[in-house]
């Protein structure tokens, strides 16, 4: 079976003080039998990742960081619309998914033209 799988790390800024916390959560499709392979199976592939990125990664403004594997924080079974046994996937397929809560309207409105706000995930 497909799963994705949501990977999670954190940036560490090599040049000075952290005062703020970047997550990069990556989706990576995974083949596995079950869910708990595919979880095992996409930690590794994030832990080779992380060593792959170690001493070579920058961030915005081409500052140098070290990325830091947190977890796998999800793992999505997929599925194609026609639901057969041998999955291929198509346009409007249903990949992976994230939940939220926004507060009120206007951060509704701000969220939609790309601007920051302040949400609660849901998981």
């Amino acid at each position: 079976m497909w799963y994705s799988t949501h990977w999670v790390f954190l940036v560490r800024f090599k040049d000075g003080p952290q005062v703020s916390y970047p997550i990069i959560e990556r989706v990576v499709l995974v083949e596995a039998f079950d869910d708990t392979e595919a979880r095992v199976k996409a930690a590794s592939m994030a832990k080779q990742e992380q060593d792959e990125f170690t001493g070579t990664y920058r961030y915005m403004g081409g500052r140098d960081v070290d990325l830091e594997f947190l977890g796998v924080k999800k793992v999505v079974t997929l599925s194609s619309q026609d639901g057969g046994a041998e999955v291929s996937f198509a346009e409007g397929d249903d990949l992976t998914y994230w939940e939220y809560d926004v507060f009120n309207q206007v951060d509704v409105e701000k969220l939609l033209a790309g601007e920051k706000v302040v949400v609660g995930y849901v998981e």
